[in-house]
């Protein structure tokens, strides 16, 4: 995960006496659709811990979880003890809607849609809001 000199890795390396107060690492690079739910890579009592919280976010419908939250920036991190998660969001399994315009000319603003944009930063934003108000922190 992460290139061998890219800032990720790099941060790894050099916040690495650090990493202990890292609650968790988030990435979010599969796009802005109708946010879903939320991918977590993390132990078995991280896990438990996201289930028994979940509750919190039904208001947003984005209440579903998945194994899986390491993405390309933070695979440094998840390799050195931290849970990572992403926010999942509607799209075919193969992300076929994503990646018809990832990285393309129509890559762009203009091809999102401002409610779903709205969407995910309610979503991301009370996500980090809850898992910082919490007693207590996630499990390693």
């Amino acid at each position: 995960m992460g290139q061998p000199n890219n800032g990720a890795r790099r941060y790894a390396e050099n916040h690495t006496s650090e990493l202990q107060n890292h609650v968790f690492a988030f990435e979010t690079d599969e796009g802005v659709t109708k946010p879903i739910g939320w991918g977590i890579s993390a132990s078995q009592r991280g896990i438990e811990y996201m289930e028994k919280m979940m509750h919190y976010l039904e208001p947003l419908n984005a209440t579903l979880l998945y194994e899986g939250g390491v993405q390309g920036d933070t695979g440094p991190l998840y390799e050195k003890g931290v849970p990572c998660m992403t926010i999942i969001v509607e799209d075919t399994p193969e992300k076929k809607f994503y990646f018809t315009y990832h990285h393309t000319a129509g890559d762009s603003m203009y091809m999102l849609k401002t409610e779903e944009l709205d969407q995910n930063v309610v979503a991301i934003a009370s996500m980090m809001y809850i898992m910082a108000d919490l007693e207590e922190k996630m499990p390693r």
